[in-house]
Parts: structure tokens; sequence; C-alpha cells
């Protein structure tokens, strides 16, 4: 690999007289740099110093015969904004004499407006932004290789956008960058550094994963992402946090009646029975795929990453609370497909009062629908109490017989199932039926095996531990399917 540091024919400042000759310092520093860590072999060609014509330089530049050119200064000791006109035009000159030349620049200018400058000239190849050595030699190396093994884009600075801005910031930019940097080296065939010593990559110890739990700051964005698609957090349930594995909470299973204590006379023991629900926490993850494009901009990649976590451990939220609420029976409807008037008031009136008050219908949109439709046909059976949407200013969402409703794909419609004992309407009181708990927090790491690099690809395994437990079957009503 032959580098040239190229400073094409150019004028410069009035002030500074006819003629200057004074070394680009901008070159001088990088190719000193690529010297000392051998990265690719070294030549400079400073046309405005031997005062060369445009086609002086192209015969020049055909004769060193590079496989790469550097085009670009530190601006102000150059000549103003002239370098950066001068580095488009001889880019658009060097490609059209040498198509396969690499054109690379740089420099201050440059850094403050490098999406404009590519769009005004395509003809350059690759742009370094901000502090270019780390990114030059990075660059060089995957120029060495085959074309089709070339990262697409690479990660060309090292400016931190959360500089001034509080610690939760600035430490999440800092968690994110060590994330990409893994992602590099599994790009290049290596293995992340938080697993170079394991054996078996992705097979963290259940003590290990309190250690390397995201920071606070973009757990907070992920967990807002989370409430969006999670039943359980946009029902308003009832959740318990713990740092341990397991989950243990007691259930009353008969209350006991308080009895009358005489003035000074001695307290009665009647504690009510109980017994303990213990439910271990499931370890929960999805791989998330991003093009090695998303890995140059760290700011974008960690939106992406946080909705795509988010919105990965909602679903599979969702999913457990649907195998909870499935193993307890509802009221078994007449007829396949179709749910009648009586069904839907049985399942309402089954749940006591006290459960009834604060209980959520859950359902297939399709279910939804066809719920919908049957009030239109006979309004009259439900009375002021059907189908009514909330007023502007009230919470938003739907509700059925006074109801909150919510929809979820896990659930069955009832437009197809035909198997019994499936539940397709679920009525229930989420905070006396299930105990939820969250592990504290989570942790993200990038997959060191299933890879796809060859489609510029890496993936990253949000995971997280969570599970509900029943604690009581009464607060749970519901219209099971017909087979």
């Amino acid at each position: 690999m032959k580098l040239l540091f190229l400073t094409p024919p150019m004028g410069n400042w009035v002030r500074w007289g006819s003629k200057h000759i004074a070394c680009n310092p901008l070159h001088a520093q990088l190719a000193a740099f690529v010297r000392e860590k051998k990265a690719a072999e070294v030549a400079v060609l400073d046309c405005r110093a031997l005062e060369l014509s445009e086609q002086e330089m192209v015969e020049r530049v055909k004769e060193e015969s590079p496989d790469a050119v550097f085009l670009g200064t530190r601006l102000i000791t150059d000549g103003g904004a002239k370098p950066i006109v001068r580095t488009l035009e001889t880019a658009v000159t060097l490609k059209e004499a040498i198509p396969s030349l690499i054109t690379i620049t740089g420099g201050l200018g440059i850094s403050a407006m490098p999406k404009e400058l590519l769009a005004l000239s395509p003809q350059l190849d690759y742009v370094l932004i901000g502090e270019a050595e780390p990114t030059l030699i990075e660059l060089l190396e995957e120029l060495k290789k085959d074309p089709v093994q070339r990262r697409a884009v690479f990660n060309v600075t090292e400016a931190d956008p959360t500089k001034g801005q509080d610690a939760g910031k600035q430490e999440t930019y800092a968690y994110m960058r060590a994330l990409v940097e893994d992602a590099r080296r599994v790009a290049d065939g290596g293995l992340p550094l938080r697993f170079a010593s394991a054996k078996r990559g992705l097979e963290e110890s259940e003590a290990a994963e309190l250690g390397v739990l995201v920071p606070d700051d973009l757990y907070a964005g992920i967990s807002e992402e989370r409430g969006k698609y999670s039943l359980v957090r946009r029902s308003g349930m009832r959740t318990f946090t713990t740092d341990k594995l397991t989950f243990t909470v007691p259930v009353a299973t008969a209350m006991a009646i308080i009895p009358t204590v005489a003035e000074e006379g001695a307290y009665v023991e009647n504690a009510p029975a109980t017994v303990a629900k213990t439910v271990t926490l499931l370890k929960k993850g999805s791989l998330v795929t991003v093009s090695e494009e998303s890995l140059e901009d760290i700011p974008v990649l960690q939106q992406w990453l946080t909705s795509e976590a988010g919105k990965a451990l909602a679903l599979a939220e969702n999913k457990v609370l649907y195998d909870l609420l499935a193993s307890i029976d509802g009221v078994e409807i007449a007829t396949t497909k179709v749910i009648l008037d009586s069904e839907v008031m049985t399942a309402y009136f089954a749940l006591a009062q006290e459960y009834r008050d604060r209980a959520v219908f859950i359902m297939n949109d399709a279910t939804l629908a066809f719920l919908r439709a049957m009030l239109i046909a006979t309004p009259r059976a439900y009375g002021g109490i059907g189908w009514n949407d909330l007023a502007m200013g009230d919470t938003p969402g739907e509700r059925f017989l006074g109801k909150p409703v919510f929809t979820n794909a896990n659930w069955t419609s009832i437009q197809t199932t035909t198997q019994d004992d499936l539940k397709v309407i679920d009525f229930v009181d989420l905070g006396e039926t299930v105990a939820w708990a969250d592990r504290r927090g989570l942790s993200i790491f990038v997959d060191p095996y299933t890879v796809r690099a060859s489609a510029g690809q890496v993936q990253f395994l949000p995971s997280a531990r969570f599970a509900g437990v029943v604690l009581r079957t009464t607060a749970l009503s519901g219209i099971d399917g017909h087979e």
C-alpha cells in the first residue's frame, strides 16, 4: 500500500508574497504517524512548492503510482478556503486521469462540512473527520484487504458530542463507544473484549450479569420504549424490582377476621393463612441486527438500539404474560367463532366486584373488531355501557363495558380459533392475578458468532431477566374458544 500526500497547485494569501513554500503541516504530521506505524509506504508531492501545473501534477502522480492519495490542509496556514476548493477540483481531475486511485481527504475545513463536500464531489472516496491519525491507520488497514471484505463505513471521528453535558449522557456515550469497538473487532473476525477470555462467548454467569449493566441514562431510554409496547407497562400492572435470581411473594389464601380486643386486654393471635409463591426470573434476549454503516454515528446508533432493544424486550414480556393468563380457564362459548351477548355478560360478572372494578380486557385486534361489529348490530343489548372511546383530555385508549381494552397478537382471534380451552378474551384484575418481577437493569453485548460480515452486518444482544407468577385465579375471567 502506497499513500501519496498531495498538495495541488494553488495560490496563497496576498500578504505572504508571490510564493509560499512552507510545508503542509497536516501532511507532515499524518505522514510521520503513518510511517511510524508502518501502515503504508509514504510519498509526498507539493505542487505549490515545486510550482507544477495541473497537467504536470497528473503526470507526477502517475509516476509515483500510489494506491491512494491524501488531500487536505489545516486551512488557516495554507490560504483560507482556497485549499477546500482545490481539493474538490483535484479529486475530479485525478479520478478522470486515474479512475482506480483512492482519494482521501481531511482537515479543519473538511471536518466542518463533510456531508456537503461529499455531495459536491462524489470523486472523494473517504473523508476523515476530526483527529485523523488513528482513523487513517484503520482505513489503510482496511484498504489492504480484498474489496469484498472491506467494511462499508468506518468510525471516522473520535469527537464526543456529550462533552459539557451531564455525567449520565457522557457515561452512556462511553458505553456505546465500547460497544462499537467490540462490533468492529467482531467485523474483523475477532471476539469482543468482554468475551476475549471466555471459551463460550455468550454464556456469562448469572452472578456476572449485574456487573455489565447498561448506564442509567441508556436504561431509562430503553425502558421508555419498552413501555410503549409492553402490556405489563401499559396496563399499569404492579411490578417489583429485585437483584436476586428468584422472587417470592406471600399470598393470603384466607383472610383472618379481626377480633375485638378488650380495653387493656391481650391481643389475639389470628394470622391469615398464606402461601409463598416463588418464581425464577427468566433470562430473555433477542438479537438486534445493525448495518456497519450505523456504527459510524454513535448518537444515531444509540437512538436506534434504544428503540429496538425496548421493543424486543416488550414483545418478550407480552409472551410471558400471555402464557401465564392462558393457564387460567375462561367461560366456554357455545358456538364456534361466535360470541353471544349472554356469554360476554357471564364473563363480565364472573369476577367479584372488588376485582371487576379494576379489571381490563385483553384480546386480539380481530376479536376487538368482532365485538364492535356485534355491538353495532345490537346496541340496546348493552344499554349505555357498551362501547365508548375516551373523550379528549382523558387517558387515550379504547373501552368496552367501561373497562380499558388492550390488544395483542399473542391472543388468538375469535374468528380463527378452533381449539377448545384456548382463551380469546381475558377480563382480568392484573394486580391481583399476577405478581411481576424485574431483575434490576439489563445488558447489551455484541454477538461474536452469528455476525454476517459478508453482508456488512453486526448483531447486538440486549438481555434482561423478568417473570410473573399467578397469585390467584379468582381475579380473572374470560372467554374460551369452542371446538
